[in-house]
C-alpha cells in the first residue's frame, strides 16, 4: 500500500522563524547537530499532528483540514522558555485552550483517516524501552506519541548528536519570551527527526 506522511503545523511569525534560525545557527556552529533550521531545507515550526495515512486518503485529509479552519478563529501563541530530551532542543510554547483545542480537533478529525497505519520507524518506537507505556499507547491509537494529553507544543531548534551536551547548549540559547497569532494551518512533509522539509498546502482560518 502507497503511504503519506504528513505533518500539520503552525508555521511562526517572521519574526520567530528569524529567531528561531538564529537560534539553531548558533547551535549549530557549537555543537554537533543533526540538522540546522534554515527556512529552506529545514522549516521551523509546532506540529499538532503527524501521522502516516494510505495515500488515497490524500483528498479526504485535505477536506477535513478545510472543515476544521472554518470554525477556527486566530488566536496568541506564547513561547516561554527553552528545554531539552534526549539531544533535541526545544522551545517550548505555552499549552493554552485554543491551541490544545485545535489539537485534539485536528487529531480527531484526521485519526479515523490513517486506518491504523504505523510505518517501520513508528513501529520501532513501540519497541523501544525508553519510551513510557502511556506514549506506546498513543502511538498504537493515534500514530502520535504527543497525542492528546501528552502533546507538548514546541519548535525544536536542533538535535544534538552529543545528548550529554544538553544542559550546556541550553545555557548557550537566550531565553526569550515572544507571541504571535495564528491564522492558518500548513500541511507538510515529515523528514528525519520530525523535520518540515516540504511545505504542500496553507489553510486560513476562516471562522
Amino acid at each position: 500500500m502507497d503511504t503519506i506522511f504528513y505533518n500539520v503545523v503552525v508555521l511562526p511569525s517572521p519574526e520567530i522563524k528569524e529567531l528561531t534560525i538564529s537560534w539553531s545557527k548558533l547551535l549549530g556552529n557549537k555543537f554537533s547537530t543533526a540538522f540546522v533550521l534554515d527556512g529552506t531545507n529545514y522549516h521551523p515550526h509546532l506540529s499538532l499532528y503527524q501521522a502516516v495515512y494510505p495515500a488515497i486518503n490524500r483528498i479526504k485529509i485535505i477536506q477535513k483540514l478545510e472543515n476544521i479552519v472554518q470554525q477556527t478563529k486566530p488566536f496568541v501563541v506564547t513561547f516561554k522558555k527553552l528545554s531539552e530530551l534526549a539531544g533535541f532542543i526545544f522551545y517550548d510554547a505555552v499549552k493554552n485552550l485554543p491551541l490544545v483545542t485545535l489539537h485534539n480537533t485536528v487529531l480527531n478529525q484526521l485519526n479515523p483517516l490513517r486506518e491504523n497505519i504505523l510505518n517501520a520507524e513508528q513501529n520501532a518506537l513501540l519497541q523501544n524501552p525508553s519510551i513510557s507505556k502511556h506514549l506506546k499507547v498513543n502511538m498504537e491509537n493515534y500514530g502520535y506519541l504527543l497525542a492528546l494529553d501528552a502533546y507538548a507544543p514546541h519548535v525544536t531548534l536542533t538535535r544534538l548528536k552529543n545528548t550529554a551536551e544538553s544542559d550546556l547548549a541550553l545555557q548557550v540559547v537566550p531565553h526569550k519570551q515572544v507571541a504571535f497569532t495564528v491564522d492558518r494551518l500548513f500541511l507538510t512533509s515529515v523528514g528525519h527527526d520530525g523535520t518540515v522539509t516540504e511545505i504542500f498546502k496553507e489553510f486560513l482560518f476562516c471562522a
